[in-house]
């Protein structure tokens, strides 16, 4: 019996390990606030900029880097829905091929957005009308 009862336990460990995990909503606001996210596809296209394109919320606001410039905006995010406000960007002139195109590209992109999930490999997911935005989690960094 009590090996049955071993058996039983093993296969299911098994069969719920090869499962996708669902997160509640609060789970994933609470990810999206404890980690810091670097853009790797805009559109289907691989994102290849001079530095790296992040997002990171915090406080009612999301901010980073668009390749060349900051970033920041307040936003708001519920139940899969999200919603940034006016987008504001330093303006420096970054004379790197395309990279002034790319960032008002990836900006518009953050400005149309109205859904975020998560992908199988837990990817962060930004989708607006016509356009996705993927990210790969990152290690929080440490601010002042």
């Amino acid at each position: 019996m009590r090996f049955a009862k071993f058996a039983l336990l093993a296969v299911l460990s098994l069969s719920m390990a090869s499962c996708s995990v669902q997160l509640g909503t609060t789970q994933q606001e609470d990810l999206l606030m404890r980690t810091d996210w670097q853009a790797t596809l805009l559109g289907g296209v691989g994102v290849v900029t001079p530095t790296p394109v992040t997002l990171t919320f915090n406080e009612g606001r999301g901010s980073g880097r668009s390749g060349c410039n900051y970033y920041s905006g307040a936003v708001e995010y519920s139940d899969g829905n999200i919603k940034f406000g006016n987008i504001i960007s330093t303006k420096m002139a970054c004379i790197d091929g395309g990279v002034m195109q790319f960032e008002q590209n990836y900006l518009n992109a953050l400005q149309s957005a109205r859904r975020y999930s998560y992908d199988a490999s837990g990817n962060l997911v930004v989708s607006g009308d016509e356009v996705d935005i993927q990210y790969k989690a990152t290690p929080r960094q440490i601010r002042p």
